[in-house]
């Protein structure tokens, strides 16, 4: 299962741009820390959050939460999915024979939080800084 978001990223790609000529895996390292907090907050905000709470997805064994990961293609494009089977009805919604099962996204929200409130700004200045300190 993949979820595509479309977002306004041309400063975060113009500033990836700047610093990639310079230092190639540090890219990666900025991607790799986005997506480790995409799946951190769809496991604690909708996955895995306290019965009750509206963002809830009803959780029997924890699988799909503990299945999301991360993948690389190409240098700079990371992707945060799962193979788990009913990850895609969840996520999006749709038919079980005869049941009309209701989205509940937790990836396509956990992705539209790292890009508000300036969050995916500090963990790319918060990893450019360590990046500094280790080569310098």
């Amino acid at each position: 299962m993949k979820v595509h978001v479309d977002t306004d990223d041309r400063e975060v790609r113009a500033m990836f741009d700047r610093l990639t000529r310079r230092t190639p895996d540090l890219q990666k390292q900025i991607l790799s820390r986005f997506a480790e907090t995409v799946i951190r907050i769809s496991q604690d905000d909708y996955l895995n959050a306290a019965p009750g709470d509206r963002l809830h997805l009803h959780s029997r064994t924890g699988h799909l939460s503990t299945s999301i990961r991360r993948w690389f293609e190409g240098k700079d494009t990371v992707f945060v999915g799962t193979n788990v089977v009913y990850a895609a009805i969840h996520e999006f919604g749709g038919f079980t024979g005869t049941f009309q099962m209701p989205e509940r996204p937790y990836i396509e929200p956990a992705v539209e939080d790292l890009f508000t409130n300036g969050k995916a700004d500090r963990i790319a200045k918060f990893t450019l800084e360590q990046y500094l300190r280790r080569v310098s």
